[in-house]
C-alpha cells in the first residue's frame, strides 16, 4: 500500500523535471551562444545531469522502496538522498550564478 502511494509523487517529480527541461530549453534558445560560453551554465548542466543520474540509479536499485516502509533505511539510500539534496540545491545556486558571469 505504501509503495503505491509513491507512484503519484514519482509522476509529479517526473512532470516537474519535464517542465523544467522544456522551459530551460526555451530560455536557452534565446541566447544559446552566450549560455554555452558561460561557465556557470555548464556547471549547472553538469549538476542537473548528476542529479538525474543519481535519481535514476536510486530508482533502479532494489533498496529505494525501503524508505516507504517501516523498515530501517539502508545507508546507500540515505547517501543517495543526501547527494540528491546537495545536487538540486547546487543546481539552483549555479542557475542564479549564471546572471553574474
Amino acid at each position: 500500500m505504501a509503495v503505491s502511494a509513491a507512484v503519484p509523487s514519482i509522476q509529479v517529480a517526473a512532470s516537474g523535471l519535464a517542465s523544467a527541461i522544456l522551459t530551460g530549453l526555451l530560455l536557452f534558445s534565446v541566447q544559446a551562444a552566450h549560455y554555452l560560453a558561460n561557465p556557470a551554465f555548464l556547471v549547472k548542466l553538469t549538476i542537473v545531469a548528476a542529479g538525474v543520474l543519481n535519481t535514476i540509479l536510486l530508482r533502479l536499485s532494489p533498496g529505494w522502496q525501503v524508505a516507504l516502509d517501516d523498515r530501517p533505511v539502508p545507508g546507500r539510500v540515505k547517501a543517495a538522498a543526501a547527494i540528491s539534496l546537495v545536487a538540486w540545491v547546487a543546481a539552483v545556486f549555479a542557475g542564479r550564478w549564471i546572471g553574474f558571469l
